[in-house]
Parts: structure tokens; C-alpha cells; sequence
């Protein structure tokens, strides 16, 4: 039976398993022992066939409410928690959800602040054909994609771009990643292209330095154990991006402002911010600004601290672009707050919640920055038909040559 709900779970619903299926069913084995030991327990003692099954109930139901089975742990009074500890459930669900979702190993260290509820895992990448004009999309796992459509999709994230563009170009570039975990940076500034070419999709936090991200997941484990939850950092770099997209006359058009708008209107971010947006305000004029030089007959900057906008159209540089997650609001350890119903003083109520959702939040970052960006090269190359889309779109890029040319890696 153990066997047939494994196989239902992996094939039919698409349950990840990450951990050694052995190892499971001795966990499993292990489990029907004790519930089997309780069984002989109350037969034992039990007068008639009716006292059995009143123990019987008496000791399931709670093992189903109490267990963190039906209802999250750490949300049930402390009285409760205490009496759930007994409970072989318990710890068997606790046990089951390390090893299927995060492969944790039968002699791991706290499995229980380890487990997969502290980090809100990234999604899967998006599938993403023709977003930007020359640009190789490597997503948050650094896999390459390929242009082979004329659609935005991103079918695993439940929205599909109305747009449709022709594959401009065999490849298409854009990454997104975690640059900062709470108060634990990973790169100082902003970024680019060459930090975020490192990230590892398998890393729990999708920073450009997995090495170093055993700290990171320490910080979370540690807020996690205060009842606290962390915010952070997404930076993100998109290379490609022909010179003009957006407008410098007209306020709604210009594309750093739409840019900032689409990164705000993302739930938990607070700020967002266009190159060296922040760190530039502390400097002076020759430090800010970025020089001109030509390179192989191209003009090329010798930085990007206007991370590839300036004056609301783009310049051909890459775009750099970073959004500031707060924490999530709901903290296991509740705040001050008032109640509204008698006017006094308490705490605020928790129900669920992760310690961090940073470590999902690099693939919304993207999908934002390409309907913002897809939009403005709609509206750069104009057309009502695919054939007329790429012909402009060829002719933007003879016009542009030799300043400016579509990017080859």
C-alpha cells in the first residue's frame, strides 16, 4: 500500500522526492511497529471489544489534529505542541517530508529546523521564447533557453504574456538571483552579468555564490528559531537590449519608471532601484557617471553605474536592476496590536508562514522585468504582424551598426 501511494504521489501528482526511498520505508516500518505496539497496548488493557475502540479513537484523532498533519506545528498553543511531542505522528510526518522533499539523510542534525518550511523553495524555470530582442535567457538555474516561438510563456507560473514577438534573434539573455538574505550580503552593489553566471539552481537560496550559502541558510535557520521571518535582495542583469527602448520626453513612457513600478507592484518589495541607483547618491559627479570609449569600432562604457537606462530610454548597456523584499509580515512570535473588538492591547495571530520567500522571488523578478521590457519593444519596433516585427527589427539593427550590435556569446 506504502508503495502504491509513493508511486500515485511521484507519477500522478507530481510530488518531488529528493531523498532515498530505502530509507523510507524503514522509517515506515519503523512507524506501523509503534502504532502496532499501541495496538496490543490497548488490547491489553482494554475490558471488551467497545473500551478498544474508544482508546483507539482517543489516541488517532489527536495523532491526526495535533501532528502537524492537518495544521502547521508551530501555529497550536505551546500546551498542545507539548502533548504532539508524544506523538509517534508526529515525528514520523516531520521525517517523511524531510526525506521526500529535501533528501535528508537518517542521521541529519535537527531535521526539524532543516525542513523544507524555512525556505520557500524557487520555482521551477519559466519557459521563456522570444521575451526580449537578442537576449539568452540562461533562468535562475543558469539552463539555457532557446527562442523558438513567438509567445511569452510561462505556463508554470499562470500567466501568458498578450503579446507575441517574433524569435528576433536565436537567444535571448536575462538573469535573476538573490544578491542579499536579511542582513547577510552575497554581493556588495548592484550586479552583473558575470556575478549572477555562477548561480546554482539546486542551491536552496539561488545566490550567485552557492559555496557560500551555508551561512545564509544558518541566518534562516536562526530566525527561524526567534520566530522571526527575513527579507532580502533579488538583483537582477538582462544583456541585449537594443539602445532607445522607452521614451525621454514623456513621464508614463519612460521605461526606468515603468520599470520600478512593475518590480514595486510585486507583493513584499518596498524599494526597487536602477543600476547603482543608491550607492551613486553618496558620490560625486565623475565617480557617478559612465565614460565613453571605442572598442573594436563599437562604443562601449567603462562601467555601467547607470545599469543601461539613462534619461528613460535604454543605451545598449546591460540593464541592472535590484528589488528590496521586506520580511514576511507574519511572525510566529506575533507583534504588539490592539483588539478591535475591545479595544485592548494584544498580539497580532499566526496562522503559517515560511521564514523567507527570497529564495522564490528571483523567477517573479524576471517574469515582471519581461512583460515591462517585452511591451517596450513592441512599441520601439512597431507592427501588427510578426513579418512586420522582424523586419523592423532588422532594420533597427542595421541603422544601429557599427555603435551598437544585437550580443553573440
Amino acid at each position: 500500500m506504502a508503495a502504491l501511494i509513493l508511486l500515485a504521489a511521484r507519477f500522478l501528482f507530481q510530488v518531488p522526492m529528493f531523498g532515498s526511498i530505502p530509507l523510507l520505508m524503514v522509517v515506515m516500518l519503523v512507524f506501523i511497529v509503534a502504532n502496532l505496539a499501541m495496538g496490543i497496548t490497548f488490547s491489553t488493557v482494554a475490558r471488551n471489544q467497545l473500551q478498544a475502540m474508544q482508546m483507539a479513537f482517543f489516541f488517532f484523532l489527536p495523532s491526526i489534529l495535533l501532528s502537524g498533519f492537518m495544521f502547521p506545528f508551530d501555529g497550536m498553543p505551546r500546551w498542545a505542541q507539548g502533548f504532539a511531542e508524544i506523538l509517534p505522528l508526529t515525528h514520523f510526518v516531520r521525517i517523511v517530508r524531510g526525506i521526500l522533499l529535501r533528501g535528508a539523510s537518517l542521521f541529519e542534525r535537527d531535521p526539524v529546523l532543516q525542513a523544507t518550511d524555512q525556505v520557500q523553495p524557487a520555482p521551477p524555470p519559466l519557459r521563456a521564447e522570444a521575451v526580449l530582442a537578442d537576449v539568452r535567457v540562461h533562468r535562475d538555474g543558469g539552463e539555457e533557453l532557446r527562442a523558438e516561438a513567438d509567445v511569452l510563456d510561462a505556463d508554470e507560473a499562470g500567466w501568458r504574456h498578450p503579446h507575441h514577438l517574433p524569435p528576433l534573434v536565436s537567444d535571448e539573455d536575462g538573469l535573476a538571483d538573490d544578491v542579499r538574505v536579511g542582513a547577510e550580503a552575497v554581493l556588495e552593489g548592484s550586479p552583473t552579468w558575470e556575478d549572477l553566471e555562477s548561480v546554482d539552481f539546486e542551491s536552496p537560496l539561488v545566490t550567485p555564490r552557492p559555496d557560500d550559502e551555508e551561512r545564509l541558510v544558518e541566518a534562516v535557520r536562526l530566525a527561524r528559531e526567534q520566530g522571526e521571518t527575513m527579507g532580502g535582495v533579488v538583483g537582477a542583469v538582462v544583456r541585449g537590449l537594443p539602445p532607445g527602448l522607452g521614451s525621454y520626453v514623456h513621464w508614463d513612457r519612460k521605461l526606468d519608471g515603468r520599470i520600478v513600478q512593475a518590480l514595486v507592484s510585486i507583493h513584499s518589495v518596498k524599494a526597487a532601484t536602477i543600476g547603482d541607483g543608491i550607492e551613486v547618491a553618496s558620490v560625486l559627479g565623475s565617480e557617478a557617471h559612465d565614460p565613453y570609449e571605442m572598442v573594436d569600432g563599437r562604443l562601449e562604457r567603462t562601467r555601467n553605474r547607470a545599469g543601461g537606462l539613462e534619461g528613460g530610454v535604454t543605451n545598449g548597456a546591460d540593464l541592472v536592476v535590484r528589488a528590496f523584499f521586506k520580511p514576511i509580515s507574519t511572525l510566529r512570535r506575533g507583534l504588539p496590536s490592539v483588539d478591535l473588538a475591545t479595544g485592548d492591547a494584544g498580539a497580532t495571530a499566526w496562522e503559517r508562514s515560511d521564514v523567507t520567500a527570497i529564495g522564490a522571488a528571483p523567477v517573479i523578478v524576471e517574469a515582471m522585468l519581461a512583460l515591462v521590457l517585452g511591451d517596450a519593444l513592441l512599441e520601439k519596433l512597431g507592427g501588427d504582424a510578426i513579418a512586420d516585427v522582424d523586419s523592423a527589427w532588422a532594420a533597427l539593427s542595421s541603422r544601429l551598426a557599427p555603435w551598437w550590435q544585437p550580443t553573440i556569446l
